[in-house]
C-alpha cells in the first residue's frame, strides 16, 4: 500500500493542536506527526491498523441484541428507497428466528441482503472504545465509532461523502473503497448536504483501496467514496469518525446565546420600516447593534466555553434541556394552539442513506432520520403550530411520528402551548 504525501507550510488549527499536544494515538499504524503536518485533511492514503484493534464475528453479533434494544443499529440496503427495512420489520423477522439473540441476528444477516451499521462502537466493543478514547485525546475533539457488517456481494451504502474525517478499519472479510475528488471543499455539521454530480465525467477518480484484514484508510471529509464488498465473503469493519469543529458551530451557536438574551431588550423590538434601511441613521445604530451582539457572544464564548461547540451536547445543562422537552410531551394536549419551538439543546445533523431525509442526534452518539421538509419547516426561530404544519399538507401520522423524534427521542425541540 502506498502512502502518499503533500507539502505544505500551513497546517489546520486542529492539526496545530495535535501536535502541539503529542497525546493520543490514531488507529493506523503511521508516524502520527507526519501525518498531522503532511496528510491531515488534504490527501486520503491506506495504512496498516495500529495492533490490538481487531474485531471478531462472534463478538460483533454477541453486541447486537442490546445495540437493536437502544435504537443504535440501522439496517440499510441501498435497493430500498426508504434506505432499508425498519427496525420493527426487522425484530419481527428475528422473533421467527428466535428473538433478539446472537444466533438470531447472525441468522438474519447471512440470508437477508441487509447492511448492519451499529453506532457506539466505542462502547459496545472494548477494543475499539480504547482506540476512541485515544483519538479523542489527541484531537481534543469528538469521535464516533461506526461498526458495519456488509453481506457478500453487495454494497451497505451509495455513493456519499461524509462531513468528518473517516478512519475505516478492515477486519473480517475485503472491501473495495473507490474514492474521488471532493465536490464540497471541507464540508462540516453545518454546512447543508450537496447532492452529487454523478454524470459521466463528473467524478474525478482519486485511487481505488482493496481493504483486507488489518488494513486501515484514511480519507478526509468531504471526498467520495463507493464502498463495495470484494470476494464471497461478508465484511466487517469499523469507520472511526473525527468530528472537527468549526467557526460556523461557534458562531451559530454563540448567536443563539446571544439572541436568548438580547430578545428581552425593549430597543431591540423597536419598529423599522423599508426606508430605514440604508439610512445614515440606521446604519450608525446597526453599529451599535453590532458592539451589542458582539459582547453578548464575548460572554457566551467565556461562560460556555466548549459548549458553543456542537460536538458538546452531553452537559448537564443539556441534558436538563432534553429531559424538560421529553417532559413537554406530556404537558401540552394536541392542537392548533401548540407550537414546536427550539429546546436549547444541541443538535447535529448528518447526511441521510434515506432521499428526502436527514439524520437528527441530540446526544452525538444516537442519529434519527427525519424527512428533510418536516425538519426543516419545524426549524424556525419563533417555532411552528401544529396548524402550520397541517396546512403545510403533513398527514396527522406524519407530524406525530416527526415530533415523537425530534422531541421525545433527540429532545432537541420542545412543545409548548401558546396559552401558556
Amino acid at each position: 500500500m502506498r502512502v502518499q504525501t503533500v507539502k505544505s507550510e500551513s497546517y489546520s488549527r486542529l492539526a496545530q493542536k495535535a501536535l502541539d499536544r503529542v497525546k493520543g494515538s490514531l488507529v493506523l499504524d503511521i508516524d502520527v506527526e507526519h501525518f498531522l503536518a503532511n496528510e491531515f485533511e488534504r490527501l486520503p492514503f491506506a495504512a496498516p491498523a495500529r495492533s490490538g484493534i481487531e474485531l471478531s464475528w462472534r463478538d460483533f453479533f454477541a453486541a447486537l441484541p442490546r445495540c437493536h434494544e437502544q435504537g443504535e443499529i440501522r439496517y440499510l440496503n441501498p435497493k430500498i428507497s426508504s434506505g432499508g427495512p425498519p427496525n420493527k420489520e426487522v425484530a419481527a423477522e428475528l422473533v421467527k428466528l428466535g428473538g433478539l439473540t446472537p444466533e438470531a441476528f447472525e441468522r438474519y444477516f447471512h440470508e437477508n441482503q441487509v447492511t448492519f451499521a451499529a453506532q457506539r462502537g466505542g462502547e459496545h466493543w472494548k477494543a475499539l472504545g480504547g482506540a476512541e478514547r485515544s483519538m479523542a485525546e489527541l484531537f481534543d475533539t469528538g469521535i464516533s465509532v461506526v461498526v458495519i457488517a456488509t453481506p457478500a456481494r453487495t454494497a451497505g451504502t451509495a455513493i456519499h461523502y461524509d462531513d468528518g474525517d473517516v478512519l475505516p478499519i478492515q477486519f473480517q472479510g475485503e472491501k473495495r473503497w473507490e474514492v474521488f475528488e471532493p465536490q464540497d471543499q471541507f464540508p462540516c455539521q453545518r454546512t447543508p448536504r450537496r447532492k452529487l454530480r454523478l454524470a459521466e465525467g463528473s467524478l474525478i477518480a482519486h485511487q481505488v483501496y482493496d481493504l483486507k484484514p488489518s488494513d486501515g484508510l484514511y480519507v478526509p471529509r468531504g471526498w467520495i467514496h463507493r464502498v463495495s464488498n470484494r470476494g464471497d465473503e461478508p465484511s466487517l469493519h469499523a469507520s472511526f469518525v473525527i468530528h472537527a469543529n468549526t467557526w460556523l458551530s461557534v458562531f451559530a451557536n454563540l448567536m443563539d446565546h446571544a439572541f436568548a438574551t438580547l430578545r428581552g431588550c425593549q430597543r431591540w423590538r423597536q419598529a423599522l420600516t423599508p426606508a430605514d434601511i440604508g439610512s445614515p441613521e440606521t446604519l450608525v445604530e446597526i453599529d451599535h447593534f453590532v458592539e451589542e451582539l458582539r459582547e453578548q457572544m464575548r460572554s457566551g464564548m467565556v461562560e460556555g466555553g466548549p459548549a458553543s461547540f456542537d460536538f458538546v451536547v452531553n452537559s448537564p445543562a443539556g441534558e436538563e434541556l432534553r429531559a424538560l422537552a421529553r417532559q413537554s410531551i406530556a404537558e401540552v394536549e394536541s392542537g392548533p394552539g401548540v407550537r414546536v419551538r427550539r429546546s436549547g439543546a444541541h443538535y447535529l445533523l448528518r447526511h441521510s442513506d434515506n432521499v428526502g431525509f436527514v439524520r437528527v442526534s441530540g446526544d452525538g452518539k444516537r442519529y434519527y432520520d427525519v424527512p428533510s421538509r418536516f425538519f426543516y419547516s419545524v426549524l424556525r426561530q419563533d417555532g411552528i403550530s401544529l396548524a402550520d404544519l397541517e396546512g403545510a399538507s403533513f398527514s396527522p401520522q406524519e407530524i406525530a411520528d416527526g415530533l415523537h423524534t425530534l422531541v421525545y427521542k433527540t429532545g432537541a425541540f420542545r412543545l409548548e402551548s401558546s396559552d401558556a
